[in-house]
């Protein structure tokens, strides 16, 4: 995982961080940056992990800077981030 990192560091790719636990500091993370890249597995409805990617999406949508989101469990292809947010007010 870190050699992976380190590889996308090389290619120019910005790394920021935020706490799940902080939600402040969510919101700073994204507003760093124009896409976010979401792996965290969200496959089974009542896992732990949907809570984390809601937390993800409400700091996204409160950053209000997002053009790209790829979160993994919903799509394998990059949505507008206004797409995103307007199929979101359906579920």
């Amino acid at each position: 995982m870190v050699q992976m990192l380190l590889s996308f560091k090389k290619q120019g790719v910005r790394l920021v961080e935020g706490s799940f636990s902080d939600h402040r500091s969510l919101v700073d993370a994204v507003k760093q940056v124009d896409v976010v890249i979401c792996t965290i597995s969200g496959v089974l409805y009542r896992s732990h992990n949907i809570l984390l990617q809601l937390k993800l999406i409400g700091a996204i949508i409160e950053a209000g800077n997002i053009k790209v989101l790829y979160i993994k469990p919903f799509t394998n292809k990059c949505l507008n981030f206004q797409i995103y947010q307007t199929l979101l007010k359906y579920f």
